[in-house]
């Protein structure tokens, strides 16, 4: 009995050391027209914490998304440090969300420095949830315009590997359309859209770990950090 008591405890620890061990990463690739990014980012929260401050980014994206710009979205906007971070910038017009079909229609400007603007850009997206079990969350989002994007497909995973920690894993998938297509280079990729994917996530950490620091949709207005 001592002798299982003991294998057992080892097997604890050992469970515990390897739950602990999930180190922030980041990585892009490029194949056949399609950008992939890779992020992984470990999270001081627990699953049920991480899933309030998820829920607020689903229901902000679908019925708001400007409200995004003020926690899950700050400082993915206009760098204004004269870096290739400038070279495109979207400005939301109008949002639009269908409920029955998880459907959001936004309007877009896009505005290219020193380039020109473009003006009505609609981006259709779809974003839908799943629970397989207690401890996992996937987020599905998949995007459509032909002039921006062609198609973007991105999967976030919060997954709880101890108590009181959690993983945030992000999988994105983007094909540019002809327009952008004429000017991404891996490097400009890195650039334009993987910092802002970087940001974006270590938002999302930032605020599951800190919960009074995202917008509660009930409440209408920002909490004070």
């Amino acid at each position: 009995m001592r002798r299982v008591l003991t294998l057992a405890l080892i097997a604890l620890t050992i469970m515990a050391a390897n739950a602990q061990v999930s180190p922030d990463s980041v990585s892009s690739t490029y194949r056949k027209g399609v950008f992939h990014t890779h992020i992984t980012r470990h999270v001081n929260a627990g699953i049920e914490q991480t899933n309030q401050m998820l829920d607020s980014l689903i229901s902000q994206f679908q019925i708001n998304p400007e409200m995004l710009y003020d926690w899950a979205l700050e400082g993915t906007g206009q760098q204004h440090d004269g870096t290739e971070k400038d070279d495109v910038i979207l400005i939301l017009r109008s949002t639009t969300y269908n409920p029955k079909a998880h459907r959001s229609v936004m309007i877009f400007d896009v505005d290219v420095p020193a380039f020109k603007r473009i003006k009505d850009i609609t981006i259709e997206s779809i974003i839908t949830s799943e629970k397989p079990n207690h401890d996992i969350r996937h987020i599905n989002v998949d995007m459509y315009t032909s002039l921006v994007l062609k198609h973007a497909h991105g999967i976030l995973t919060a997954k709880q590997i101890a108590p009181g920690q959690c993983v945030l894993q992000m999988d994105v998938d983007i094909k540019f359309g002809w327009f952008f297509n004429l000017f991404i280079t891996q490097k400009k990729y890195k650039a334009l859209a993987e910092f802002r994917l970087v940001k974006f996530i270590d938002n999302l950490k930032y605020c599951a770990s800190h919960p009074t620091t995202f917008i509660g949709v009930k409440t209408g207005g920002p909490r004070k950090k």
